[in-house]
């Protein structure tokens, strides 16, 4: 049987989660929007319970650059340095993570819409969207 829950700690418009990430580790996340604004969520203990879900902290200059770039994320993915890829409206975002903060290196301007991201092995990775855009990322070095 299914349940349909709320999100206590959210206190704005919900557009919609995109995803549900379960990375190796007892962390799970979750992207979406709030309020046109993108919304990263996070838990250490893999989802079990909603009350433990919160949002991820962005410092001052990512914040900034990501809410004047994008009103959703769509998909994440990790590559093997440990970087964080996300994909948006706005195009892709090059970050660095840790257990609750996420700090932008980079942002890649798109036309359109990325939907969906994917990380390899070798450090390559991979976004698909809208009007069949793909583009393809690697590690230098």
């Amino acid at each position: 049987m299914a349940e349909r829950i709320g999100l206590p700690f959210v206190t704005g418009k919900i557009e919609g989660f995109r995803l549900f990430f379960f990375p190796i580790t007892k962390m799970a996340g979750s992207l979406g929007s709030e309020n046109d604004k993108p919304l990263i969520l996070r838990t250490n203990n893999q989802g079990f319970e909603w009350k433990d879900w919160q949002k991820v902290n962005l410092d001052e200059k990512s914040s900034v650059e990501i809410n004047r770039n994008f009103s959703g994320f769509n998909d994440i993915c990790f590559d093997p340095s440990g970087k964080v890829w996300i994909v948006g409206d706005g195009g892709i975002v090059e970050a660095v993570a840790d257990e609750r903060n996420l700090r932008v290196i980079s942002i890649f301007k798109t036309r359109e819409t990325l939907y969906r991201a994917s990380c390899n092995a070798s450090g390559e990775v991979w976004a698909v969207g809208e009007h069949s855009a793909a583009y393809h990322f690697q590690m230098v070095g």
